[in-house]
């Protein structure tokens, strides 16, 4: 089944524990996507007990989905554990981090057009 195919009927697909897509039998996570336009997703990923692990959204390109916008993580006890944003599959800008008590870490700036960390920012 494509992903178009996915995107269009199902609207999920299961990912492994890099969030790559994978058959049902080997995964992790579900990614559960909501159309918003004819190329815009947004979607939420649980794992297969029913734990939130992110919500974004994703642009679809070539059949490709591409984490493209605003993106939450999560802890596996519910509470936020990164928030920033991609730019057509890298991070980009600053990305605020939380540990598993909801505490606010340092956070981490990645170069806009390569994704790379440029550096921590503590605030």
């Amino acid at each position: 089944m494509s992903l178009m195919s996915i995107c269009q009927e199902d609207k999920s697909d299961y990912l492994d524990m890099y969030l790559d897509v994978t058959e049902k039998r080997d995964a992790i996570y579900q990614r559960v996507l909501t159309p918003l336009d004819e190329s815009v997703f947004g979607a939420e990923i649980v794992s297969l007990n029913g734990m939130v692990k992110a919500k974004g959204v994703y642009f679809l390109e070539d059949g490709e989905l591409i984490p493209n916008g605003s993106f939450v993580f999560f802890h596996p006890n519910g509470k936020k554990e990164s928030e920033g944003r991609y730019k057509m599959g890298y991070k980009v800008d600053a990305w605020k981090r939380y540990d598993s008590t909801g505490t606010e870490k340092t956070s981490k700036y990645y170069q806009s057009d390569l994704g790379n960390l440029i550096q921590s920012i503590s605030e």
